[in-house]
């Protein structure tokens, strides 16, 4: 059954969800979960006023940028029906950030499984005492991201330099997918999958 909390985010998760979002304040974000009212709140006091939760973001039309999804003490089965109506919120390059209470060890799998569903790609992760979360993106919008990075050794250089997440019990897998996408193109869509795996596996 899934479990509902009104309880409050705290400022750890919020750090690390937005770190994982990597976008700025002026980024249109849509959260949801039982702590949506809660983060929106404390996001606006951060600065960050583009932010709507399920109950204002009107009709669906990709107008957003990132989606923050608590979903701790929720069902993962239940983010599956989720994402079925989130995702068309969202733009072609938006970024989804997913927190879970990760309790179970099929959690990850079970995640992997939806994110494959809907052509997410994991991108990054992290595990706190607050619980464990990952980033993804849209498999196309990774492909034509990374694909840019053909053309330029230095470009790429620079992209494996400033990929890394900050501080912090974290995968750093943004560089080593740059550089798969170079050097083995063919292997591009079993790498992203394999690399978003081991992600998820390793939090």
């Amino acid at each position: 059954m899934t479990r509902f909390s009104s309880a409050p985010a705290n400022e750890q998760t919020i750090d690390s969800m937005l770190e994982l979002a990597r976008c700025s304040k002026h980024s249109r974000y849509i959260i949801a979960g039982s702590r949506a009212p809660d983060l929106a709140i404390r996001l606006h006091q951060r600065g960050y006023r583009r932010v709507d939760t399920i109950a204002s973001c009107g009709l669906p039309c990709g107008q957003y940028d990132v989606a923050l999804i608590d979903w701790r003490e929720h069902s993962i089965r239940a983010l599956e029906t989720t994402l079925g109506w989130l995702v068309h919120f969202l733009a072609p390059s938006a970024t989804l950030v997913v927190w879970l209470d990760g309790k179970e060890k099929a959690t990850g799998r079970m995640l992997q499984a939806i994110l494959d569903k809907w052509n997410f790609v994991v991108e990054a992760g992290t595990r706190t005492s607050g619980g464990r979360g990952v980033s993804a993106c849209r498999r196309d919008a990774c492909t034509h991201a990374f694909s840019r990075l053909t053309g330029s050794g230095s470009e790429a250089a620079n992209y494996a330099g400033l990929a890394g997440l900050g501080s912090g019990d974290e995968i750093r897998s943004k560089s080593h997918v740059a550089i798969l996408r170079m050097f083995l193109p063919p292997l591009w869509a079993w790498a992203t999958h394999v690399v978003g795996f081991r992600v998820i596996l390793a939090l």
